[in-house]
C-alpha cells in the first residue's frame, strides 16, 4: 500500500488525508467495522483489494458513456462518492468517461455503482506500479476465473501498460457476443 501512497504524493494528493481504498478497508477490518453484503461480485471486489492490497473498483458499465480514460484529477473536478459526500478528485488518479469522472482508487461515484440490476460490470483492478505486465496479467487471469466461478458470466482481462495505454471495448465486446 505504501506504493499507492507515493502515487498519491507524486501527483500532490496527500495520502493522510485521502486514503487509497484498500487502506481504507484494512484500516476498517482492524476496526472491526465490517461491511454489509451486498452482492458476491461487490464482495469479491472487497475480497481482492484485501488479498492483494491494491484499491479495485466496480462500476456499472450500463452507466459509461463513450470512452473511458485514466487521468488525473484536475482542480474542481469530484463526484458524490459511495461513502455519501462529494469527493474532490484534484491531483488524483481517476476514470473518466465521456459523460464525467466515476471512479478512482480512493473512492467511488454513485453514478456508476453497481446495483442488483447490473448484467455489465467493468472491474478494475489499480495495480501496483512496479508490478509487470506478466505478472499483472497472472492475478487479472486469477481474478476472472474466481469471479466467473462464482457468478457466472464472461469476462476479458486486460492490463493497461506503457506498451497498451488503451482498451478498445467495443472489440472486447465483439470477442465476447460475436452477435454484436
Amino acid at each position: 500500500m505504501q506504493e499507492w501512497r507515493n502515487v498519491w504524493k507524486t501527483f500532490g494528493a496527500d495520502p493522510s488525508r485521502y486514503r487509497p481504498s484498500a487502506e481504507a478497508l484494512y484500516r476498517r477490518v482492524r476496526k472491526q467495522d465490517y461491511f454489509k453484503s451486498h452482492s458476491s461480485a461487490i464482495d469479491l471486489n472487497t475480497l481482492f483489494s484485501l488479498q492483494y492490497g491494491i484499491p479495485s473498483g466496480m462500476y456499472n458499465r450500463e452507466a459509461l458513456v463513450g470512452d473511458i480514460r485514466v487521468t488525473i484529477g484536475l482542480a474542481g473536478e469530484g463526484y458524490d462518492g459511495l461513502n455519501g459526500r462529494f469527493n474532490s478528485l484534484h491531483n488524483m488518479v481517476i476514470l473518466k468517461d465521456g459523460y464525467s469522472l466515476f471512479g478512482s482508487p480512493y473512492v467511488d461515484s454513485i453514478r456508476s455503482a453497481v446495483t442488483e440490476e447490473t448484467t455489465e460490470i467493468l472491474h478494475v483492478l489499480f495495480l501496483r506500479p512496479d508490478m509487470s505486465v506478466e505478472e499483472a496479467q497472472r492475478l487479472a487471469d486469477a481474478c476472472q476465473s474466481m469471479f466467473i466461478s462464482i457468478n457466472g458470466g464472461e469476462a476479458s482481462p486486460m492490463i493497461l501498460h506503457r506498451g497498451a495505454p488503451s482498451i478498445d471495448f467495443t472489440e472486447v465486446s465483439s470477442r465476447e457476443n460475436p452477435n454484436k
